[in-house]
Order: structure tokens, then sequence, then C-alpha cells
């Protein structure tokens, strides 16, 4: 499992061999390849970026770097930066509250997997 920039380029060479993309459908760049619904697998993984401030911060605080990220990852230039390096396979901006849900959800969905495989109890 790795990220569609840094692999593409292998898979696109014949070096490395795409089995599925995580996503809810085909990635365009990747036309050939099942995306795991397909599959039958439930899970979906798209790229996701996020940053964390220390507990405590003052909100004040969060808020702006909250307005300057997200005015700077919707700015002309990141997007032709995600398009250019398939970075683009889970559109979209959280705030800091869906941001939190989303790690919360992932954190619950590994502890699971993990349980069922008997590493954990």
């Amino acid at each position: 499992m790795e990220e569609l920039a840094e692999t593409l380029p292998l898979v696109k060479a014949g070096k490395l061999r795409a089995l599925a993309v995580l996503m809810e459908k085909r990635h365009p760049a990747l036309p050939d390849v099942p995306c795991t619904p397909e599959l039958g697998i439930d899970y979906t993984h798209g790229l996701m970026r996020a940053w964390a401030v220390r507990k405590g911060t003052p909100p004040d605080r969060i808020k702006y770097l909250h307005d300057v990220i997200k005015k700077a990852l919707e700015s002309p230039v990141y997007k032709k930066f995600e398009q250019d390096n398939h970075l683009y396979a889970r559109p979209g901006y959280l705030s800091p509250e869906e941001t939190r849900k989303y790690w919360e959800d992932q954190v619950k969905f590994f502890a699971d997997v993990l349980k069922d495989l008997g590493y954990i109890k």
C-alpha cells in the first residue's frame, strides 16, 4: 500500500503490478485496476495530509492556522500540484473536527483488523 504519486511510474514501466486502488471508484490514471469495492473489500483510503497543534494551543491560533492552511490548499498553485502528482484521491478539505473524526475512525478500523488477526485481544 503506497501513494500513487510514488508508484505510478513503476506501474507504468511494468516494474510493479497494482492489484487494487483503495478508493470508491477506479482511479483515472489506472483505469484497468479495480477499486476495493469491486473486489468485495469494504475499505477505501485516500491520500490524507493533516496538521496538528499541541494540546492547549489557544483557539485563536488554531483558527488562524486553519484559515491560512485551508486557503493555501485551495489555491490554484496547490491544485495544480495535486493534479500533477496524483494527490487528489480523496478530494476536499476536512475541518479540524472532521479530521479528528477521520483519525478516530481509522484507529477503530485498524484496531478491529488487528483483533480479527489475533494481534490484540
